[in-house]
């Protein structure tokens, strides 16, 4: 969003602005969201949509930011109305299959996201190319080798757990690190993430929207892209909810989707109002949430050696704490630390996580049965042994 949404030489959304509108909208559904399993973020797909409005905008000749909030402030309406008039209810007719292939394209769009950047660094420096290749190929390989702790024989289970449950963490750590190892490595230059030097916007502006700073036709006209974004999270949010109640988790609890569909609503109001990016339930990390709270025991044996979850805690505490604690990375000391990560090592978590969405997926399952030798053939789907 940094590198694309610059206006008269000032960035209009940078990482500030996603850091805070991930933690604050995090906050919030947290505490009264009827699914708090489901997290809440900046998309893929919705960093493209502002891309688009933005590139809009400038064709167009409108100030990005007002038509951005009146954009937002459209859909929060669009979103209670259909929340109010339970137009969830056809979410009955998504089916798993739509649901996996939503999540393979999600998946397929942060594989790409993280390749093209990798590569496009071999265009300038060839040395800084080469350092952000290794810290972003190794921060991804690392993460999904941690990331399968849970079936390592060695040290005890509590501590197999931990390290698969923060592996992307522990992965980043370690190669955010490795370019300060040694003075040979500090003297290249590659490049890092961009933040202020104190709790501000990137630009410098105030963080409310002048609204009245456009036409009128203008922010009427914001409706069209409010009625993209709603169309958009009425699948994408949805389809993560799903995905993070899957009938293999065995939840206690039961759905929310009308009202978590208004409280996103009334989320897209506030970072309508402050200018930044709006935020719904993320894939693959709602899923991989509800999956890292969930109690599992192995069963079968050989290539029948299947995962059965047994137990899933839930509770808002997790999301709660993971969206406080991403907005404390904002105060002042943090803020420098952040300044230190490479972009590569952000790169190689968006291979990472594009990765992490496969396993598990049916769809993706299915497709690479139909390249798989036959004798070799395994699942811990029954769909190999039982047709429907």
């Amino acid at each position: 969003l940094e590198a694309n949404t610059e206006e008269n030489s000032s960035v209009q959304i940078g990482a500030v602005e996603v850091i805070f509108s991930t933690a604050l909208t995090g906050v919030i559904f947290a505490i009264f969201g009827g699914q708090p399993l489901c997290i809440l973020g900046v998309t893929g797909p919705v960093s493209i949509f502002s891309i688009a409005v933005f590139n809009v905008t400038q064709q167009l000749g409108i100030k990005f930011l007002p038509f951005y909030a009146w954009t937002q402030i459209w859909a929060a309406l669009m979103h209670v109305v259909l929340a109010m008039t339970n137009m969830c209810d056809l979410i009955a007719w998504v089916t798993r299959y739509s649901c996996e292939t939503f999540g393979c394209l999600i998946a397929t769009i942060y594989l790409y996201t993280g390749a093209r950047a990798l590569g496009d660094r071999f265009y300038w420096d060839l040395e800084a190319a080469l350092l952000s290749l290794i810290l972003g190929i190794g921060t991804a390989l690392v993460a999904l080798f941690l990331s399968g702790a849970r079936e390592w024989v060695v040290m005890r289970k509590f501590w197999r757990d931990l390290t698969s449950d923060y592996a992307a963490t522990i992965s980043i750590l370690f190669f955010t690190a490795v370019p300060y190892m040694t003075n040979k490595i500090r003297r290249v230059d590659i490049d890092k993430l961009q933040v202020p030097d104190t709790f501000e916007t990137t630009s410098g502006r105030s963080w409310f929207v002048d609204l009245g700073d456009i036409s009128p036709g203008a922010a009427i006209g914001a409706i069209i892209p409010g009625f993209v974004l709603t169309v958009l999270f009425f699948f994408d949010h949805n389809v993560s909810s799903l995905l993070s109640q899957a009938p293999e988790f065995k939840l206690r609890k039961g759905s929310a989707f009308h009202w978590d569909f208004f409280v996103v609503g009334i989320n897209i109001l506030i970072t309508g109002l402050l200018g930044i990016p709006p935020t719904n339930g993320l894939i693959p990390q709602a899923p991989l949430h509800t999956k890292s709270l969930s109690e599992v025991r192995f069963v079968g044996e050989g290539k029948g050696r299947r995962e059965v979850v047994t137990h899933v805690h839930e509770q808002r505490v997790s999301n709660l704490l993971q969206a406080a604690m991403i907005g404390i990375t904002l105060s002042p000391p943090l803020l420098g630390v952040l300044r230190l990560i490479p972009n590569a090592t952000l790169d190689g978590l968006f291979l990472f996580m594009g990765a992490a969405s496969f396993p598990g997926n049916q769809f993706a399952e299915r497709v690479v049965l139909l390249v798989t030798e036959p004798e070799l053939r395994e699942s811990h789907n029954d769909f190999l042994t039982k047709v429907p």
